[in-house]
């Protein structure tokens, strides 16, 4: 899901009372006209009330990682869903999003740079979209290829849940 630089802003207050307070979290601002890309028909994980803090959701983008690094494809998607699969089995959408991404980035000029992997969760501001984290998932797919993981955190008001939602080449 990209999300504008101008929708995020820093917060030193955690969105959920009863989670700990993380000093230089990021929150994200919704601009009006949001449109919300997330299916709500797309197999997603049920989270637990304790598995939104930062931690947690830090926890599942580590397993996401995990997931594609060994190509478990199937097990990803059994899992996590995966929201960008439309009419397509998710296993096998994850499978062909991963390899157009390293696809992508192998023909753009060589890089050689080496990938700073990293996971960043951040918060949405209260919304009546139903969106409440977004988890960015940076690694290294293949000899310096940065691809980008995106986890969505959703709540239908009553219960909390994670989706695999898009796959793609990590810009710069």
């Amino acid at each position: 899901m990209k999300v504008p630089a101008s929708a995020i802003r820093s917060h030193s207050s955690h969105p959920f009372p009863s989670a700990p307070s993380v000093v230089n979290e990021t929150r994200l601002l919704l601009p009006p006209l949001f449109l919300c890309p997330f299916r709500r028909d797309a197999p997603r994980m049920k989270l637990l009330a304790s598995q939104i803090d930062e931690a947690s959701l830090s926890r599942f983008g580590e397993e996401v990682v995990s997931l594609l690094k060994k190509r478990d494809f199937l097990s990803l998607a059994d899992r996590f869903g995966y929201a960008s699969a439309f009419e397509t089995p998710p296993a096998t959408a994850i499978e062909a999003d991963l390899q157009r991404s390293i696809a992508e980035r192998q023909a753009l000029p060589a890089e050689q740079n080496a990938v700073v992997a990293s996971i960043v969760v951040k918060y949405f501001h209260p919304n009546e979209t139903g969106l409440l984290a977004l988890v960015e998932c940076v690694f290294d797919a293949a000899k310096g290829c940065p691809i980008l993981a995106e986890l969505i955190v959703t709540s239908d008001g009553k219960d909390q849940y994670v989706t695999l939602e898009e796959i793609s080449s990590k810009a710069g």
